[in-house]
């Protein structure tokens, strides 16, 4: 089994730096923290966070 969750807010530069456009052909970023993979990307100007937590 596994949970998602989906987090967006306005994508301000001058907060995060450096985060993959889809818009620029960029892929999103996947990085694991305690134990959860977090799937970060920026589309249409809002900053998206992907959380997910699979039973093993």
């Amino acid at each position: 089994n596994s949970v998602q969750t989906l987090y967006q807010t306005e994508y301000r530069k001058d907060v995060f730096e450096n985060m993959p456009a889809l818009e620029d052909g960029d892929k999103p970023v996947d990085i694991h923290v305690k134990g959860v993979k977090v799937t970060i990307w920026v589309e249409k100007g809002l900053l998206f966070a992907l959380t997910d937590i699979t039973d093993e």
